[in-house]
């Protein structure tokens, strides 16, 4: 299971369409690690978010509890960042967005993820 998560999160970038048929392959009931779990709700976010698809934060909100714990700081950015667009893209509360994106933005110096810094940015500054 995680070997499939791991290459569908390769794919995410530039292959979304492939990173979306993998993760759409996978029997979420069947996920029995929290680890796996969290990285699977990311990764879902992430590619229904990227493919314009309907997408709630609930999945991702656990894969943020699980980040904190965890101490994951690339993932738990990426979580965050995608928990604020998506709660924006739902026309959620503005300030939810906002301060997803500020905790995002508290681990630029952690990460090494310049094209996400960016989209943390540019989402914060059209806020």
């Amino acid at each position: 299971m995680h070997r499939q998560l791991v290459q569908a999160d390769s794919l995410m970038n530039d292959h979304t369409d492939s990173a979306y048929k993998i993760l759409c392959k996978i029997d979420s009931s069947r996920i029995s690690s929290d680890e796996d779990m969290a990285y699977y709700g990311l990764l879902v976010t992430q590619v229904k978010y990227k493919k314009e698809k309907k997408v709630y934060t609930d999945l991702i909100s656990r894969s943020i509890d699980y980040y904190r714990q965890h101490s994951n700081p690339s993932l738990l950015q990426r979580s965050y960042f995608y928990r604020g667009a998506v709660n924006e893209d739902n026309k959620g509360p503005l300030k939810e967005s906002i301060l997803d994106y500020k905790q995002a933005e508290k681990l630029i110096e952690e990460t090494n993820d310049t094209i996400l810094n960016l989209r943390i940015y540019e989402n914060l500054s059209a806020a």
